[in-house]
């Protein structure tokens, strides 16, 4: 994922905004691997799951607010 993340930095000729969300879907899927595997989080309840989901979509827009504003 590493390398597909450098690809799409540097070698990819598309448009700014573009290689910002694919970078952000990236690293969002990199941290979910990491929260599912070596958090192991996916061999546990459903409720433990729910109190590391819950924050995600919040996140998401603080970090989508903060991108719109620096691209004003």
């Amino acid at each position: 994922m590493t390398v597909a993340e450098v690809l799409l930095a540097f070698e990819l000729p598309v448009g700014r905004n573009t290689k910002l969300i694919l970078l952000l879907i990236l690293a969002i899927w990199k941290a979910l691997l990491v929260a599912l595997f070596f958090m192991h989080l996916k061999f546990e309840r459903w409720r433990l799951r729910l109190i590391f989901i819950v924050p995600l979509p919040l996140a998401a827009i603080l970090v989508i607010t903060v991108i719109m504003e620096k691209l004003r």
